[in-house]
């Protein structure tokens, strides 16, 4: 549903309810107040605790939306308003998917979490010059059935760490064979994340494959100690 057959179908459908903030305010001040007061927490959805799931209805979406638009909001507060709305909605409104590009990679980052493979251009995600996106995308790959596997593969070759270990995890769970070359070269990586990773979507994909590099590379000796411990218990 777009953000517009949303709007219609609110107005048409709750009689008693006027979707205006104004009116928001007059019906609800106490909800409205905690809302007008929304801060970020450390933890994620910290945000929804703090205001209560009462009022992550969609009631509650045009307030979200006209906080999420206003400019002078900080990062984090916007991040956890399109949470938010994502909860009220079920989606993310076309006008926010419109300004991904011009928007911080926090927020490019929880766009790409709430939407469905290639509501946000793949070759513009894949190539993002933040490694936060990138990362978020090739997660998103890996849910996806519709997604080609080149997109692991290009991941595969990336410089940060975190794209890596996420594109590894994305290998077996797409059960991309062609992704092993790429996986035996990282099992010796200084990251322990990267090559933990890469060594376990290699025991999915190829476990007798596996076997040999762990022999070749003697990973059961490994200073990495959890890649060390894995390796032994293959």
């Amino acid at each position: 549903m777009s953000f517009i057959s949303f709007i219609t179908f609110f107005t048409c459908s709750i009689a008693n309810a006027n979707p205006s903030i104004e009116l928001l305010e007059q019906q609800y001040p106490q909800e409205f107040a905690r809302l007008q007061t929304l801060a970020p927490l450390p933890t994620r959805a910290g945000h929804l605790r703090f205001i209560g799931s009462d009022i992550t209805n969609v009631q509650w979406a045009p307030l979200f939306l006209n906080r999420y638009m206003n400019a002078t909001e900080s990062t984090e507060v916007r991040r956890a308003l399109l949470d938010l709305l994502y909860r009220s909605l079920g989606e993310i409104p076309d006008e926010i998917i419109s300004s991904y590009s011009e928007e911080p990679d926090t927020i490019r980052s929880g766009i790409l979490e709430m939407t469905d493979f290639g509501t946000i251009d793949p070759n513009l995600a894949q190539k993002d010059t933040s490694p936060l996106v990138r990362a978020t995308f090739i997660r998103q790959v890996a849910k996806s059935s519709q997604a080609s596997n080149s997109f692991i593969l290009y991941a595969l070759q990336d410089n940060d760490p975190m794209v890596l270990a996420d594109a590894a995890r994305a290998a077996y769970q797409k059960e991309c064979s062609d992704a092993i070359p790429h996986l035996a070269s990282l099992v010796t990586t200084d990251n322990h994340v990267v090559a933990l990773r890469s060594l376990y979507a290699l025991s999915k994909l190829d476990l007798s494959y596996a076997r040999s590099l762990i022999q070749k590379h003697n990973l059961t000796e490994s200073a990495n100690k959890n890649l060390a411990l894995f390796a032994k218990g293959l």
